[in-house]
Order: C-alpha cells, then sequence, then structure tokens
C-alpha cells in the first residue's frame, strides 16, 4: 500500500540471474502498470594465480603477475586490483598478465577481484625478491695457478694422489632467500655459522680444476675456479 505522497516498500522474492516483477497501481477505476527487471548476482568471481617456479622466490625485480578470472555470470566485467590500485577490467572468462616492479625482499600481494554488482574475491601472494649473487671468498688457494712440487717417489714406491684442504667463505647479502646448495667439484659442503667451509680433496699430477659453486634459493648463482698445478721431481 503506498502512503499519501505515493511512495511504497515490498519485499520481494527473488532468485539468483534474472528476475521480472510487475507492479500494478489501481485508484478508482484507473489502473497503470509498470514491469521493473531486476538481475541478482550473488556468486563471487573465482581467481586463479599462477605460482613462481621457485616457490615464493624471484631474482628479477619485474615480474608478471599471472592468473585467470572466472565468472559464471553473463555479460558481467570484472575489475581487478592488487593492493588496492586498479590494473585492469576484464570479461568473466579471462587469463590475466600485470607486470609489477618488486622492491628487494618480502613483498605482499593482496589481489582482488570485483564484478558489477560489488562480490569480491581476494587472493594473496607473498613473492621474495633476492637478486644479489653469493659472493664466494677462495681462501685456499687464494690464487689460481698454485704450483705445488712434490719430491720424487722411491722407485718402489706407489704414486699416492696428493690430498689438498681446500677453504673459505661463502658470504649471502641480506635480504636474501637463504643459501640452496654449496658444492666444491660437485661436492655438497656444510658451511659453518659465520659461512665459512673448508674440504680435503685429492689432486693429480698435472693441471687440477677445483670448481666451487654457491646457489640461493632464488636461482642465483656464483661460480669461482681455480687451478693447481701438481708436479713430481725427478
Amino acid at each position: 500500500v503506498a502512503d499519501a505522497s505515493g511512495s511504497f516498500q515490498l519485499l520481494v522474492a527473488v532468485n539468483e540471474g534474472l528476475n521480472s516483477v510487475n507492479i500494478t497501481a489501481k485508484l478508482d477505476d484507473q489502473t497503470t502498470s509498470t514491469k521493473l527487471r531486476v538481475f541478482i548476482n550473488t556468486e563471487k568471481p573465482n581467481i586463479t594465480l599462477k605460482r613462481p617456479v621457485n616457490s615464493r622466490f624471484v631474482r628479477i625485480g619485474k615480474y608478471d603477475l599471472e592468473g585467470a578470472i572466472a565468472d559464471e555470470t553473463p555479460m558481467d566485467q570484472v575489475e581487478l586490483f592488487i593492493n588496492k590500485r586498479q590494473v585492469g577490467k576484464f570479461g568473466g572468462k579471462s587469463n590475466f598478465r600485470i607486470p609489477i616492479i618488486l622492491k628487494e625482499g618480502l613483498n605482499e600481494l593482496t589481489i582482488t577481484a570485483r564484478d558489477r554488482s560489488g562480490n569480491t574475491k581476494q587472493e594473496s601472494q607473498t613473492l621474495f625478491l633476492d637478486s644479489i649473487k653469493p659472493q664466494i671468498v677462495v681462501t685456499r688457494p687464494a690464487t689460481s695457478g698454485q704450483i705445488i712440487n712434490l719430491p720424487p717417489n722411491p722407485p718402489s714406491a706407489l704414486q699416492r694422489p696428493k690430498i689438498y684442504i681446500v677453504g673459505g667463505r661463502v658470504l649471502d647479502p641480506q635480504p636474501s632467500s637463504g643459501l640452496e646448495k654449496v658444492t666444491v667439484n660437485g661436492v655438497s659442503i656444510q658451511l659453518s655459522p659465520n659461512g665459512q667451509f673448508e674440504l680435503p680433496i685429492r689432486l693429480k699430477i698435472g693441471v687440477n680444476q677445483i670448481v666451487f659453486i654457491a646457489r640461493d634459493r632464488a636461482g642465483n648463482e656464483q661460480r669461482v675456479t681455480r687451478a693447481v698445478i701438481v708436479r713430481r721431481g725427478n
């Protein structure tokens, strides 16, 4: 029933999707009608994010946030926000790729999809940018091309290999994703709390290549090669 000014309010049962509501006003023998079309949409859009290869660690500051939006509502349009900043509008079923400049260290992203009806869905992605390689400081041998002279063997002696202790330190600048592995000639080594290491290796007569590799969880890798030459006297 309308009030004296003609205003009225009435609860009407509606369904998901398009609803048609007929409104009829009657006064004495006069009747007028109108039709109200209302689209009800309570379904949230869905977001699927593509995750980085190395879990949450990346080593390049320009990151492409990739994913897909799915909204089953016909003719709907979805706005995409990253940390409350609108980055685009998409159809109900769309893939997206948004370039983002990351800061060194921890980056927390909140991705929000909002459709025309105001339904929202949020996803989050935490990324850690580590663009700096670990640093290997080799102290033994300090330089490449070191020569080791061995005394001659007695005629009956066996040719025993030379045991040599390599050593050094690995520095991992902060903010860091953490070291994934450190190897010497393919052999994994454990570092002391201050990053130092020592490892005995066997050298042959002639030129010995010693390869040191340090790799972090973001994929940054440092490689250092030293040559040690072993000579045996006559």
